[in-house]
């Protein structure tokens, strides 16, 4: 049965649930049905997906029964095997409890014309509509399976792109962002709240000293590593500078794609008052405001997260009994552009510390962060130009390396040697350190493939940042490529 035609039945079977609490509350046990803030859900249903609420056993007995009565009405069957039975209680003794008791709810089903009695099996982990959940995880825990479904989405994405000579940065960022990122951000409404906060809040250990970026903690959570190592892939680089590489592709941790979709979330259920997800909003705050913001619900941590943001909940948020702050919680719009760009300015903090200030000849390395290769991007890379037209990829890899200061000039090489020992295995200049400007523009053994870059219409007189921004990407990448081969046929001679 095609899920359209499941519905119109559903919708009839949430109409006899209600006909009957109404003519036989009694033998409904219509007490026991779930409320959420003055409202009834006895159920939930969408396309072929149907869920009853009971608050106990009899109630749930009673819509079985409602539902065996409604099927056999319709000529419908009900496949007792795919029926699943979760089990809420925040004691988890309690629970282990009722998991021994295999046949605390049964169904009678029909099978081969003869009516049977069949348990439902117990769950402590179900999925509906797409994310798993159970009584006895956070919300987080849905990523488990996102996890492993988008890791598996990414090595296909790689595998096809390979197979078709598309592994180019421009290209490959908008697939992944497709085809994995929106894997990998399915129900980030839900759950996204929690990874957010935990980047906030507890993203760096208690031995380092806490920074008012968050970046570093956006790295470390395991989806974010799926898009580091896709983007690794794109430019050729095992060990690029996580930072260097977020801004060359124009890309952001996935926490803020998670924290966009939460704040639109909450502002859609602030809009629509008439329905139950309105309800359950309402329901999650009042848990949050009890608990002083310390439950471990969705209402808490979204609340908490926008707090660290500096939202503005008005002088009256407090003020008055629960019930109207409630009301008042629950009526507030965000303003979602200014809360993400209070986010994005928090992950991208290190790009205006007054470290990176200094000229890069004189930025001294001490093993903190932000470190000398973001002082050399800013200073000397400036703004990626490179995706606006087609480059070769071996030329465009090149240019990648280049910029993100990962190519094998003697600056980037171990971190044990001194930026004066660095020297320029090229040229052999005394005291010439290989660096990015000193490849670019200083280095004589290169002034013959140096002349492809003064034919861009790049003056002499130029500085390192004044060439990586010409309009003539592709010649440039050709040009550097050029300024390779010839380093390494010096450098063998």
């Amino acid at each position: 049965m095609s899920p359209t035609l499941f519905g119109f039945f559903v919708e009839g079977y949430a109409d006899y649930v209600d006909a009957l609490d109404v003519a036989l509350p009694v033998a409904m046990a219509a007490q026991d049905c779930t409320n959420v803030e003055g409202r009834r859900v006895p159920l939930a249903f969408y396309a072929d997906d149907l869920s009853l609420f009971a608050a106990t056993k009899r109630r749930l007995m009673s819509l079985l029964a409602a539902l065996r009565e409604w099927s056999e009405a319709f000529g419908l069957t009900v496949n007792a095997k795919k029926c699943e039975l979760l089990f809420f209680h925040p004691n988890a003794q309690v629970r282990s409890h009722f998991y021994a008791i295999s046949d605390l709810a049964t169904m009678r089903v029909t099978e081969d014309g003869l009516p049977v009695v069949r348990p439902i099996t117990w769950k402590t982990r179900a999925r509906y509509l797409g994310l798993h959940f159970g009584p006895n995880s956070a919300f987080s825990s849905c990523t488990d399976e996102l996890h492993a479904a988008g890791r598996r989405a990414m090595f296909s994405l790689l595998s096809k792109l390979r197979r078709q000579g598309l592994l180019l940065p421009s290209v490959g960022m908008k697939c992944f962002n497709a085809q994995v990122r929106s894997v990998l951000s399915y129900g980030s409404q839900l759950w996204g709240a929690d990874l957010v906060l935990a980047m906030i809040e507890r993203g760096f250990p208690a031995n380092e000293a806490p920074r008012s970026c968050y970046f570093e903690a956006a790295i470390r959570d395991r989806m974010v590593k799926l898009q580091i190592s896709f983007m690794k892939q794109l430019v050729g680089a095992a060990v690029p500078p996580l930072q260097l590489l977020f801004r060359e592709l124009g890309q952001v941790p996935l926490q803020l794609h998670w924290a966009e979709s939460v704040f639109r979330f909450w502002n859609s259920l602030v809009e629509d008052t008439s329905n139950v997800y309105h309800s359950a909003f309402r329901h999650e705050i009042r848990l949050a405001l009890e608990s002083d913001l310390q439950a471990d619900g969705w209402g808490s941590k979204v609340i908490r997260v926008l707090n660290l943001l500096g939202h503005d909940w008005g002088e009256e948020a407090a003020a008055g009994n629960m019930d109207t702050r409630v009301r008042r919680f629950s009526a507030c719009r965000l303003d979602v552009e200014a809360l993400m760009d209070t986010l994005r300015g928090r992950v991208n903090d290190d790009w205006g510390s007054d470290r990176l200030a200094v000229d890069p000849g004189a930025f001294v390395s001490d093993g903190r962060k932000p470190g000398v290769k973001m002082c050399r991007y800013k200073h000397w890379m400036g703004l990626p130009k490179q995706f606006e037209g087609y480059i070769p990829p071996a030329h465009h890899r090149s240019l990648l390396r280049f910029r993100l200061c990962v190519s094998d000039l003697a600056i980037n090489s171990e971190s044990s040697r001194s930026r004066e020992l660095r020297v320029c295995k090229t040229c052999r200049s005394n005291g010439a350190v290989e660096d990015e400007k000193h490849f670019l523009l200083e280095c004589s053994a290169l002034a013959s493939a140096r002349q492809r870059l003064w034919d861009l219409g790049v003056p002499v007189s130029a500085c390192v940042n004044d060439v990586m921004q010409v309009d003539d990407q592709r010649g440039l990448a050709s040009a550097i490529f050029e300024m390779f081969r010839l380093r390494r046929e010096c450098i063998s001679s």
